[in-house]
């Protein structure tokens, strides 16, 4: 299990700063508020269940001998023949995200569509990777702005009301090699509040896949025989800064 200190926060806020690179393909960026559409709201879940905490024993970026992978939802199963919502194996090349530094930032720049948005890197100088979690909390897509559970799986970056992903080997101007957007698990709020104060929650059973993403609808479309990240649990407590 992985705990940040709250005096941690030392990313400077990035805004809408879009994530790319031609050799991979992928396109990232905090997406718009488009008239008209339909989005994916969160389904808030019960889950009283315990959840073990995963080794911090192993921080390393190097890919996980660990072929067991996360079993499906309905305990079906694990291993290279199980596959998610989105198909493909769920064997686990990444194992958990060893969070170094991270921030909180609630945007109610524009008061109609209000964005909180987290981040987390795992180095604070280039090359980086960071979990990025962003919750787009006006219509169309009405995403979490307080407590509660909330599953991730089956979402897509295109319409998610609650998007989480990692990107990869980023640089200062984010040049990412690899996006992995998230398939399987859930995100347990705590505390959450568009006015301020913590926020606290914990990433529990998440299944990242290698994705590319569309640069202009923004759909996430699952890389054939492409590397799998998964963080068993991530424990996330600091201040929220506000933005108006």
């Amino acid at each position: 299990m992985t705990s940040i200190s709250s005096s941690a926060i030392k990313l400077r806020l990035l805004g809408v700063v879009a994530i790319s690179s031609t050799a991979w393909g992928c396109n990232v960026g905090i997406k718009t508020f488009p008239v008209g559409d339909t989005g994916t709201a969160p389904v808030a879940v019960d889950d009283d269940s315990e959840t073990p905490a995963s080794s911090d024993e192993d921080d390393s970026d190097e890919p996980s001998d660990d072929e067991s992978g996360w079993g499906s939802d309905d305990g079906s199963g694990g291993g290279d023949d199980a596959s998610g919502s989105g198909g493909g194996s769920t064997s686990c090349t990444y194992d958990d995200f060893p969070a170094l530094i991270h921030q909180a930032i609630q945007d109610n720049g524009d008061p109609a569509h209000p964005l909180f948005t987290y981040q987390a890197r795992d180095a604070e100088t280039v090359p980086f990777d960071e979990l990025r979690i962003e919750s787009y909390q006006a219509e169309p897509y009405y995403g979490p702005s307080g407590p509660g559970s909330y599953s991730l799986s089956g979402t897509n970056y295109e319409d998610c009301a609650l998007c989480v992903y990692v990107i990869q080997n980023c640089s200062d101007d984010y040049m990412c090699d690899k996006v992995y957007y998230v398939d399987q698990g859930s995100l347990d709020i705590a505390s959450m509040s568009t006015s301020g104060g913590m926020f606290n929650a914990t990433l529990r059973n998440a299944l990242f896949r290698e994705v590319t993403i569309d640069s202009t609808t923004y759909e996430s479309t699952p890389v054939p025989g492409g590397q799998n990240w998964c963080v068993e649990s991530l424990d996330i407590e600091l201040p929220i800064t506000m933005f108006y």
